[in-house]
């Protein structure tokens, strides 16, 4: 993907919007204190590239220059804000044309994107900024009946997505997938969030108590292949947990024959804590902390029972 100096892929105008004195640095631009290293991923994607080459950052943990991660930081935001604006075009055609009164629009990012914080970049981790995603739902005559976009704390997946279009559309969704679902041809493992999104009581109503990613390694150690191992090469898996107040991580082994964690043996372990909402505070890894403990433990069973332990109390199909 194309990230710096990329006039060919959006118009310069965008890049006008913002001058590189007026560009934030990354709220926590340093390595992470006592973070595993199985956690940290050398962005080998990005040193590809002839002008990340030509800075000729140490291996593995750089740094970029400041001044070069400053205008990735500008390119980003131009290519983002442009793909805003050819999305604003294909909203007014569509209320144009009249369908919007009777379309579910829903807008999502597929994975959050790394600009320097913990130094790294890109997409290949396990902390807030790969996990976490922007997703817009509007649903004529429910979304926009006080003429405002209403807010959501709660805690909604991807997987939920296509069940939850399936309900508002009021068409059949895929059963929940059982334990072993390895021989089962179509189910899924998300819950639709159709009731979040009501005006009145969406906001209050209790839902997941977590949230669940993984992301595989070829090792505990960086590695060139740290972003995309293949199957074979897999030997660590990152699970991770969001909560309302923390996250959670563990790296452990993992069998890529039968696709299956060993518990067992522990490469790495995380703990952040997000309070208030959150999405920063990932700069230092509290496992090593006494006072977080009982925490710890309690995080940990909820991350071994999984999804189906943490869906929403009034609700075990989707």
């Amino acid at each position: 993907s194309c990230v710096l100096a990329c006039y060919a892929q959006y118009p310069a105008k965008y890049l006008d919007l913002y001058p590189l004195s007026k560009v934030t640095p990354p709220e926590e631009p340093r390595m992470t204190i006592d973070l595993p290293l199985v956690s940290y991923e050398p962005w080998t994607d990005l040193r590809k590239r002839e002008d990340v080459i030509a800075q000729n950052p140490a291996w593995p943990y750089g740094p970029l220059p400041y001044d070069f991660g400053q205008r990735i930081r500008q390119n980003y935001y131009a290519a983002t804000t442009y793909m805003d604006a050819m999305l604003g075009e294909v909203l007014h055609e569509l209320k144009k044309s009249g369908l919007s009164k009777r379309t579910i629009v829903a807008f999502i990012g597929d994975h959050g994107w790394a600009l320097g914080e913990h130094a790294e970049w890109a997409k290949y981790n396990n902390f807030e900024v790969g996990t976490n995603v922007p997703l817009i739902v509007h649903v004529p005559n429910v979304t926009d009946t006080e003429g405002k976009a209403h807010m959501r704390n709660q805690l909604v997946e991807l997987v939920d997505l296509f069940a939850t279009l399936a309900d508002l559309a009021k068409l059949p969704a895929p059963p929940l997938c059982p334990e072993k679902s390895a021989d089962v041809r179509l189910c899924t493992e998300g819950t639709s969030f159709a009731k979040l999104l009501s005006p009145g009581t969406g906001a209050t109503r209790k839902w997941k108590s977590a949230a669940f990613s993984q992301y595989p390694r070829p090792s505990d150690w960086p590695q060139f292949d740290s972003d995309l191992p293949s199957l074979v090469n897999i030997t660590v898996m990152g699970y991770t947990m969001r909560t309302a107040e923390a996250r959670f991580t563990e790296w452990v082994s993992f069998n890529h024959t039968t696709l299956t964690p060993g518990w067992n043996r522990t490469y790495g372990r995380e703990l952040y804590l997000h309070k208030n909402g959150s999405h920063s505070g990932e700069d230092i890894n509290l496992e090593f902390s006494s006072e977080y403990t009982d925490l710890i433990k309690i995080l940990y069973s909820e991350l071994r029972k999984g999804w189906r332990a943490a869906l929403p109390p009034d609700d075990n199909s989707h």
